[in-house]
């Protein structure tokens, strides 16, 4: 729907251009006509009716009056192309928002305008969209623009027609709201967002960090800066908010998000393994030590080796066993306080060996993938012989 009214307001921009070019037209096709007659007139209107006065030169005039006014239908058209064409190199082919350029010459022909120093006040924003990547990598680049559009159509519309607003690169987003209302911010930190993928209707949320300008900041380039700032502080947070800058937030707090999921994964000291709850029980997500406990060189072969679903993990013969544990779990998910499951179960590793092992589950309600089970997994022997060796040097 979002992207039916998108393309909606990009043909009603065009016909808005077309349509006022041959206003002008006609306007000057009436005027040049006008004035010809004013000093040659052919005929004149008398009772409501149009009388002929002269046929010599009435065809050369409208000839003439004719050639002027699609001569300056030309130029108009080709004046208006030219904007077209500079408005479109300031201007995302995706969302149609401003590029930083374009933001950039925005922002200074607002703040070096005429108006007085307390006019130019406002606020500068840079945000972008909670774990985007995720959504590319889930649903595909497709819906990973449907994504993009979206949330630019909810900026124009929440932020307001006087709003400064620029894509600046991939998920990233940056703006500038002119005056002192800053609720418009927290409106769409707490706008409902969904995206449609499959028939189904996804919600996505966003962070947001800005800074008061000129209060607290002395440029555009210093404003960017600082509310980039309170956007990392927001993503050490949870996500999903929104936080003004304050002189306590430095370059250093940056460095806190220098690790990636996939690098926690990979080196936390314990096997674990992530499957969604639908009829396959699909895995969502395996770390590099349940990758090599199953004998899998990486995750590209474990996803092969178990096909993505959960049982192929498990024994043949424990598997009516997990499932049981699994489908209570299931039944009891709405309870207040869930205690995580533990249960033993042996592995079928890729090269037929029954592994013996503890593990740990709780399963969560996901508003993206539904139902998810997180299941943490120790190899039963290797933690005897680990424990083993720890009591003997005691």
């Amino acid at each position: 729907m979002k992207d039916k009214i998108f393309r909606l307001r990009l043909l009603l921009r065009k016909i808005n251009n077309y349509t006022s070019t041959l206003v002008l037209a006609v306007t000057v096709f009436v005027i040049t006509l006008a004035g010809i007659q004013t000093f040659y007139p052919e005929f004149k209107v008398e009772n409501g009716q149009i009388r002929v006065l002269d046929q010599h030169f009435l065809a050369l005039h409208l000839l003439i009056t004719l050639l002027v006014s699609v001569l300056f239908f030309a130029l108009l058209h080709f004046r208006e192309r030219e904007k077209e064409m500079l408005d479109a190199a300031a201007r995302d082919s995706l969302t149609t928002l401003l590029t930083r350029s374009g933001f950039d010459d925005a922002v200074n022909r607002f703040l070096n305008g005429d108006q007085d120093q307390k006019s130019k006040a406002g606020f500068f924003l840079m945000l972008d969209i909670d774990d985007f990547k995720q959504i590319n990598d889930v649903h595909g680049h497709d819906v990973g623009d449907q994504v993009l559009v979206t949330l630019a159509l909810n900026m124009e519309s929440v932020l307001g027609s006087d709003a400064i607003i620029c894509r600046n690169g991939g998920d990233e987003f940056c703006a500038f709201l002119p005056g002192k209302d800053a609720d418009r911010i927290k409106r769409l930190s707490s706008l409902d967002q969904v995206f449609s993928a499959k028939s189904k209707q996804y919600p996505f949320t966003v962070s947001i960090g800005y800074v008061e300008y000129p209060r607290q900041a002395q440029s555009e380039t210093d404003a960017l800066t600082k509310a980039d700032l309170a956007l990392y502080v927001v993503k050490q947070h949870d996500k999903n908010g929104f936080q003004q800058y304050h002189r306590w937030m430095k370059k250093s707090d940056r460095k806190r998000l220098g690790l990636t999921l996939r690098e926690v994964a990979d080196n936390l000291p314990v096997s674990f393994l992530i499957c969604g709850m639908d009829e396959d029980k699909s895995i969502l997500c395996a770390n590099q030590d349940m990758i090599s406990m199953m004998g899998c060189a990486n995750l590209k072969d474990f996803l092969s080796y178990t096909d993505r679903k959960m049982e192929r993990v498990i024994y043949p013969t424990d598997r009516p066993k997990v499932n049981m544990i699994v489908a209570q779990t299931v039944a009891n998910v709405n309870r207040k306080s869930q205690r995580p499951e533990i249960m033993t179960f042996r592995l079928l590793t890729k090269d037929g060996r029954p592994l013996k092992v503890l593990a740990k589950g709780r399963l969560v309600r996901d508003p993206r993938d539904g139902l998810v089970f997180y299941v943490t997994i120790l190899d039963m022997a290797t933690d005897l012989l680990a424990d083993q060796a720890v009591a003997s040097k005691d």
